[in-house]
């Protein structure tokens, strides 16, 4: 069953030439269970104004990361694996990749806790280490 929930979302990334940012959300979506993967639907806000649908879902091991709208992007991460990411921008597509770290899942119908470490690459080079936590409250 769907539920309202509080999302918290806390970016960390650190970049080649050392210089780090930190990115915080408090949003309300939705959040499920389906077949042993946990859903969340949220609207992002976007710094021109206007909101764009976020779809993220993980299970043991994996996630994704969905963002709709004008410059969508798909960020798929696999424990062991680089795996090919899409993200679109104003002036094109990167061609980005993805290498999760590590994955802590502990997320039940109650809410919880989902923390996923991982690099992006630039082909094929370290661009960023990136840590994003999102933590579910139902409402």
């Amino acid at each position: 069953m769907k539920k309202d929930a509080e999302i918290q979302i806390t970016g960390r990334q650190r970049y080649e030439d050392g210089q780090t940012d930190k990115t915080e959300q408090r949003l309300r979506g939705r959040f499920y269970r389906r077949e042993g993967r946990f859903y969340l639907h949220y609207r992002e806000p976007l710094p021109e104004g206007g909101e764009t649908p976020v779809t993220l879902w993980a299970e043991p091991g994996r996630a994704c990361v969905i963002r709709g709208g004008a410059f969508p992007c798909r960020l798929t991460f696999c424990l062991g694996q680089v795996l090919p990411a899409s993200y679109q921008t104003p002036f094109g597509a990167l061609n980005l990749e993805t290498a999760a770290r590590s994955l802590k899942l502990n997320l039940t119908d109650q809410g919880g806790q989902l923390e996923l470490c991982y690099d992006l690459l630039s082909g094929g080079l370290p661009a960023s280490q990136n840590r994003l936590t999102v933590r579910v409250t139902p409402l």
